[in-house]
């Protein structure tokens, strides 16, 4: 890639092959799910919502170069892609990460090695609508959706929509209406 010779196993510079892999690593895979999105804040309202996602996997999550989507009233979907500020790492098993827009301002405590990643230059998702239940969905790097929050209904509510059983299905019964706790599920 920067211009060098490939030289063959004992050094020199000649034609060979060479077997290699580009799969993952083996071992467990992270396991990323929507437990939390917050759609109503206190004023300024971009500097307060956000999106929970937990790592339910046994591996660590890096979420970075994956696409946060919300579907508006028409069923159209906008979104936008995630990116991990320096020194933010990626979500350790069992853990998760806040996902907010650029103007958030911390207004909420958030555990200690809970990374907050970004999504969107000022609002996440260009703000999230307060008139009507959550409905947001991510998808890895490959456009495969891995977790949804709110697409098959969730409720109004007053703050935080959240997922009561992390493992159960995105379903109406499996959500509840909380005042939020960015990063602990």
């Amino acid at each position: 890639a920067d211009g060098e010779p490939v030289l063959d196993p004992d050094g020199r510079r000649r034609t060979f092959v060479a077997k290699f892999t580009t799969a993952a690593p083996p071992g467990p895979p992270p396991r990323p799910a929507l437990t939390e999105v917050r759609a109503r804040a206190a004023t300024p309202q971009a500097g307060g919502e956000y999106v929970e996602v937990a790592n339910l996997g046994e591996a660590p999550l890096d979420l970075a170069g994956w696409r946060l989507s919300k579907r508006s009233a028409s069923g159209a979907l906008s979104s936008c892609t995630i990116s991990a500020p320096a020194g933010a790492g990626p979500v350790p098993p069992g853990g998760a990460a806040i996902v907010a827009g650029g103007a958030w301002d911390g207004r909420y405590a958030v555990p200690a090695g809970a990374p907050v990643l970004a999504c969107g230059a000022t609002a996440l998702l260009g703000g999230l609508a307060d008139d009507r239940p959550a409905d947001v969905l991510l998808a890895d790097p490959t456009g495969a959706v891995a977790s949804t929050l709110g697409e098959r209904g969730a409720p109004a509510c007053a703050a935080a929509a959240e997922r009561i059983d992390p493992e159960g299905p995105d379903e109406p019964g499996n959500l509840a209406c909380t005042e939020g706790s960015p990063g602990t599920f």
